[in-house]
């Protein structure tokens, strides 16, 4: 099964540094398989705002959450841009999407309905395998997950309760949470994480039924709010079985300030139908 490769994946990284506080450096083990190298990715939380730091292991990108505004903001260093997200554009840009897709689909059904029967079979198939039912018929909702409590054990002796992430019949994830206070996280804090995770949850819910379409999927981090902190993440639902493990959790934030540098330019994001243009 594909991973969706723009915006919902680095928002992965972002919905599971839960367990930041305020002044502080979270730094993650990063594997994009159980043989490759570890990756360190660092997190940032200061005054209400929390920054992921080369988000999705690109330099030039970091994702800035600021919970006043319920926003997330793709900052890219390369061109000294960024992009703000919210809600309503995202809900915005999946409803054209939706609405483009069923145009195609109707406009196949058509051809289809003129061509002889084993060429409109095979074109029929062709259609489905990308997603694009010509029936126009919206794919099957996504079966929902489920948190299943697995016991106890220590990570980096930070002791954290197991739970599986499961769908279905399949287990797609595994984690490890530990309590707020356990590693020293404010209550006001882990509240900025909490509509971080919010935030994710429902954009998640938003894009999962287009995504489908395509056999792509938001990670299953992405969509699940948990009641503590993940201290250990394991995605079984790909190929590469992508984990992240904190390493260290330090006071501070080494001079580093969550958001956009100034002299930096806003870059609107682009229509659906300005970018098939």
């Amino acid at each position: 099964m594909q991973r969706v490769s723009f915006f919902i994946p680095l928002l992965a990284g972002v919905l599971f540094t839960a367990g930041v506080g305020a002044d502080t450096t979270i730094e993650f083990a990063v594997k994009q398989s159980p043989t490759a190298p570890p990756q360190t990715q660092s997190v940032y939380i200061k005054d209400g705002m929390l920054m992921v730091k080369a988000a999705g292991g690109d330099a030039s990108t970091d994702l800035v959450f600021q919970q006043q505004s319920d926003t997330m903001t793709i900052v890219n260093h390369r061109d000294r841009t960024f992009t703000k997200l919210d809600e309503k554009r995202i809900g915005d840009m999946t409803q054209q999407a939706e609405s483009m897709m069923s145009a195609v689909q109707q406009q196949m059904a058509e051809q289809l309905a003129n061509l002889p029967p084993e060429q409109a079979e095979r074109m029929r198939a062709m259609m489905g395998n990308m997603g694009m039912g010509a029936t126009g018929a919206p794919p099957p909702a996504p079966e929902p997950s489920r948190l299943i409590e697995k016991g106890y054990d220590s990570v980096n002796g930070i002791d954290c309760q197991k739970l599986d992430v499961v769908k279905g019949q399949s287990k797609v994830a595994e984690l490890c949470v530990a309590s707020p206070g356990k590693v020293g996280i404010p209550t006001r804090d882990y509240a900025v994480i909490k509509a971080m995770q919010g935030f994710g949850a429902r954009v998640a819910e938003q894009t999962s039924g287009f995504l489908s379409r395509f056999g792509s999927q938001v990670p299953e981090f992405g969509g699940m709010q948990v009641d503590g902190v993940p201290i250990s993440m394991l995605d079984l639902s790909g190929d590469s079985q992508t984990s992240m493990t904190v390493t260290r959790i330090g006071s501070g934030t080494s001079g580093v300030t969550p958001g956009v540098p100034q002299g930096y330019v806003e870059k609107q994001l682009p229509s659906l139908p300005q970018m098939t243009q």
